[in-house]
């Protein structure tokens, strides 16, 4: 392996001891993964972190010096990242969650888990989607929403393409600078949403995951306290989450991602 020529990097899969971790690192390879799954045999016995304590063990010897990362999948509980957490914390290394690159802030937990709930949408009286399709990412708020429009006059805004949601909906644009000009205080729908005693305003993850996601999120927040979507007595600016996950209390496990 050491002295192989490869087009691309190699990485060792069901590592089990720190002899083999530490031996396929020196010669070569680019990472190597501890553990096989979460059979009997190979994880703790209350199953939070789904390696073996000999499994950690190998992880802290093979790491020492080495740059360390842990990443959490879209449906970790907060026990295995809490876990993971300080397995990773404790050899000086970073965990992330945010595999999709998706621009979230870890500092400001109204920017990444929002202030509204699902029940206000019975006091809405317009909503903003931002890039996103509750049809597909969020049936039952979807459902929430159409039930909402067929009681009464309910204007919905749709920034991006987002096809048939099963009820009407004004399309505004497609792209970050619709968003900016709204922030901005610009165009009819602006002047809808200062209106509206009670706004709400829901950014989806497909918005924050692209190369100006920083900026998208930038610009709702900005819109949400220029239109009153959040003040003292009503919060109307809210995420929509693709990954269980993103919803944890990141800034108190000290992570980035969400």
């Amino acid at each position: 392996l050491a002295n192989a020529e490869l087009d691309m990097p190699v990485v060792a899969g069901g590592v089990l001891d720190h002899r083999t971790a530490l031996h396929l690192m020196r010669t070569g390879a680019a990472g190597v993964i501890v553990g096989y799954g979460s059979t009997m045999g190979v994880t703790t016995s209350d199953e939070v972190l789904g390696i073996s304590v000999p499994m950690a063990t190998a992880i802290a010897d093979a790491a020492e010096g080495k740059t360390v990362s842990g990443i959490a999948g879209d449906l970790a509980s907060t026990e295995a990242m809490f876990a993971l957490k300080g397995l990773v914390t404790s050899l000086d290394g970073v965990t992330e969650c945010r595999t999709d690159g998706v621009a979230l802030e870890a500092g400001n937990r109204g920017s990444y888990a929002g202030t509204a709930k699902i029940e206000d949408l019975d006091d809405a009286e317009l909503i903003l989607l931002v890039g996103t399709n509750p049809r597909s990412e969020a049936p039952v708020l979807n459902a929430r929403i159409r039930k909402r429009w067929r009681m009464d006059n309910f204007p919905v805004g749709v920034i991006g393409d987002m096809g048939d949601l099963r009820y009407d909906y004004e399309l505004l644009g497609a792209g970050t600078d619709t968003l900016k000009e709204l922030a901005a205080g610009e165009g009819a729908f602006f002047e809808t949403l200062r209106k509206a005693e009670r706004p709400m305003i829901l950014v989806g993850q497909g918005a924050l995951a692209r190369t100006d996601g920083a900026a998208v999120l930038a610009h709702a927040a900005k819109l949400a306290v220029a239109c009153g979507a959040v003040g003292a007595d009503w919060n109307g600016f809210s995420m929509l989450h693709t990954a269980a996950a993103r919803r944890l209390p990141r800034e108190h496990m000290g992570r980035r991602g969400g």
